[in-house]
């Protein structure tokens, strides 16, 4: 451990012990990635109870305040996800010497998998997680939701405008991926803010790297820093595509019809797609990929040697397969209803 990180972790330590009044605190990391400006650490305290301690030396109040609000909805409505300790002094989040905080329960179980039981139960979890409320807008004031990182608002303008702008600066290769992930976000954004699509609570980050199996058999979702307000569809889209990601994913992806199958079939157990969330079911499995290929502005700032980026290599690896993995769903959605 480097000195930076062996310094982050015994002044975390101090804060833990002086904001949530709990002593002889054991602090370990479990993020696979070490920042001198952020940690995620589980925290054992001595009467057994383990909490996971996510810090940030910046100012994220609102990011972090929003996620303890997700939260504490899912608390009230007795939803399986972690739960959000206050402070001793009743606060949300901690703050000590530049770091903010948010301490939240640890759920005990292993990393979910990518077997076709474990997709329907996840699946079915999410299921579960859109049903929680039958109008949610008319909530998110005065609980304070905030929107998803996947909700469709300003953000997908942003992307859907730095696209555009990159389009006549492309490799010509890529002047297909680049119509299509506009069409798939504009399609998408039309539709949300003609509220033709169902908004509900969305995880936002729905895959079996976020979700762990409890000693009951169950599955339950952990890291709800981009869970909030936004359409259902997109929710089970990226599910859709990323229960693929256990499998190579180069050269290239393949649609893998029993795990489509199996998520398909665990949501539906909980909550069925309407017409019209399955009329873009193709653009919600391809709009995370074309989200982020528009917002962190990737194909504006290409090389000559983009054919050997990984990042970009993995992006088109997914935009190819996404349209026979909605094929494949729409059709299983609709023998199930």
């Amino acid at each position: 451990m480097t000195q930076g990180v062996t310094e982050q972790k015994e002044l975390l330590t101090k804060l833990v012990e002086e904001a949530y009044d709990c002593h002889r605190a054991v602090l370990q990391p479990i993020s696979p990635y070490m920042f001198e400006d952020r940690g995620i650490y589980r925290v054992d305290w001595e009467d057994g109870t383990s909490y996971v301690l996510r810090a940030f030396l910046a100012d994220v109040t609102v990011e972090l305040t929003n996620h303890a609000a997700v939260l504490d909805y899912l608390q009230q409505r007795g939803f399986a996800a972690p739960q959000v300790k206050r402070t001793s002094d009743g606060a949300l989040l901690a703050c000590y010497q530049g770091w903010t905080t948010l301490l939240v329960s640890f759920l005990e179980g292993e990393v979910a998998d990518f077997a076709l039981h474990s997709l329907s139960l996840l699946s079915g979890c999410a299921g579960r997680l859109h049903t929680l409320s039958h109008d949610v807008l008319a909530e998110a004031e005065s609980a304070r939701l905030p929107d998803s990182r996947l909700r469709p608002t300003q953000a997908a303008s942003h992307a859907i405008d730095n696209l555009i702008q990159a389009l006549p600066h492309v490799p010509e290769a890529l002047h297909q991926f680049c119509e299509d992930a506009i069409t798939a976000l504009q399609h998408v954004q039309q539709a949300q803010q003609a509220r033709l699509l169902p908004e509900v609570i969305i995880h936002g980050d729905c895959w079996p790297g976020n979700a762990v199996r409890t000693p009951d058999g169950g599955i339950s979702l952990i890291d709800w820093d981009g869970a909030g307000i936004g359409p259902a569809i997109l929710d089970i889209g990226y599910l859709l595509l990323t229960c693929h990601l256990g499998k190579p994913q180069l050269p290239a992806m393949q649609a893998d019809e029993q795990r489509i199958a199996a998520v398909v079939h665990g949501y539906c157990q909980q909550r069925r797609p309407s017409v019209t969330e399955l009329s873009v079911l193709e653009d919600a499995v391809l709009y995370d990929v074309a989200r982020r290929a528009g917002l962190e502005k990737l194909l504006s700032a290409l090389s000559d040697g983009w054919t050997e980026e990984m990042w970009l290599q993995k992006l088109l690896a997914r935009y190819c397969v996404s349209p026979e993995i909605a094929a494949f769903a729409r059709r299983y959605f609709e023998q199930e209803t």
